[in-house]
């Protein structure tokens, strides 16, 4: 249970992370 929790953790960390390169990318250019 505590695997699959962390899974997810990383996950959506990883999901908010490219979001926000994408967003700034986006604003720069």
């Amino acid at each position: 249970m505590k695997l699959a929790e962390f899974s997810f953790d990383v996950t959506s960390e990883v999901n908010l992370q490219t979001v926000d390169n994408a967003l700034n990318t986006t604003n720069k250019e």
